[in-house]
């Protein structure tokens, strides 16, 4: 899911069964956003805090909720070809 939000980068947001969720580690970093609600953080293997997701996002956010999105300095592949996630369709 493509989200768009004024003065902030494109975010894709990743179904947890299109992420491999095994080399993700729950982090103890929590960010708030007045309009989606609490995020938790996700580490991967060294990498603190790479990915994040709203557990109970605020009522506009449902559609986010529990859907993984990674900071842009990640390196995401899809299909074995790397990514870059600040491309709108990228």
């Amino acid at each position: 899911m493509m989200l768009v939000e004024t003065s902030l980068p494109v975010r894709w947001y990743l179904p947890r069964e299109d992420v491999r969720t095994e080399l993700l580690t729950p982090s103890e970093t929590h960010t708030v956003c007045a309009y989606k609600g609490v995020a938790s953080s996700l580490s991967a293997d060294g990498a603190p805090d790479v990915a994040w997701f709203y557990p109970e996002p605020l009522h506009d956010a449902l559609p986010v909720k529990d859907l993984v999105c990674f900071w842009r300095a990640a390196t995401v592949f899809v299909d074995g070809a790397t990514v870059d996630p600040s491309m709108p369709g990228g």
